[in-house]
């Protein structure tokens, strides 16, 4: 959050031809399915340190033509974010946000307890598990979930739904340490009802020691581990708001893993 505590929802409708084109320049390989990574190279690009934390693509927006409207939650007032744009942006990155269709407004000052609010939100449900050699691995939270019954005879995806729904349950409401930053955090809102909306796995592309772009997870190590990708899921309910301060401090943070590249963005409607 900024000193001044204020969080901005940008909407930046985004050029398709202008990403590729950036996209390309960066090294990134044209046929991925990670757009997600391509967006948070284009926002590096344009705004630098000021990059707003979280986006996801506008769930309502469909955009026109070669269009893509994404959504983000950034703490610079807008006119401020344009300003550092123009002065120090990439030329290939400026180009490929129309501004004219481009918009912002400030989130609330403070958040109500008791206040209910429809939420969606795309998340990277994982978990870390130990290897025998003492390092740790991200695996999927419904393939790392001890409850997992073989008796259970309920269809994978309502089982699935079910295990994110707990793993939600503790981004939210439970209290979380940050194994970045090694700070303590608590999310202060209840999820009063939750729905596995979509589903899939997928590769995101990240940078390695070396700084060159690998696929995650590695298809050799996915093959030998019978993992296909890493869990990209959208969740949508009601939840409500126990505590205003935290619950701000969720929505500026974010929920879950992979926050930079298109998850963890909760979006409200009044409920």
């Amino acid at each position: 959050m900024s000193d001044s505590g204020q969080l901005y929802c940008y909407r930046l409708v985004i050029d398709r031809r202008g990403l590729a084109l950036l996209a390309r320049d960066h090294g990134h390989p044209a046929r991925s399915e990670d757009i997600g990574y391509q967006i948070h190279a284009l926002l590096a690009a344009c705004f630098g340190k000021l990059a707003p934390a979280l986006f996801t693509l506008d769930p309502e927006g469909r955009g026109r033509g070669q269009t893509t409207p994404v959504l983000a939650y950034g703490t610079t007032p807008w006119e401020s974010l344009l300003e550092h744009a123009r002065a120090t942006a990439q030329v290939q990155a400026y180009n490929a946000i129309i501004w004219g269709e481009s918009a912002c407004k400030p989130m609330p000052d403070s958040w109500r307890s008791g206040a209910s609010y429809h939420y969606s939100v795309r998340v990277c449900p994982v978990r870390r598990r130990k290897r025998e050699n003492g390092s740790s691995r991200e695996v999927d939270a419904f393939l790392a979930s001890p409850a997992l019954d073989p008796s259970d005879s309920r269809p994978v995806l309502l089982r699935r739904q079910a295990v994110y729904e707990a793993w939600l349950r503790e981004q939210v409401e439970g209290r979380n340490v940050d194994t970045s930053t090694k700070t303590e955090w608590q999310g202060g809102a209840h999820i009063e009802t939750c729905s596995l909306v979509s589903f899939r796995l997928a590769r995101f592309l990240r940078h390695d020691a070396s700084r060159s772009l690998v696929p995650v997870p590695d298809p050799r190590r996915a093959e030998r581990q019978g993992a296909s990708g890493r869990p990209d899921a959208t969740l949508s309910g009601v939840l409500t708001v126990t505590d205003g301060s935290r619950f701000a401090r969720l929505l500026a943070r974010g929920v879950g893993r992979h926050r930079a590249f298109g998850f963890g963005m909760l979006l409200l409607k009044r409920g």
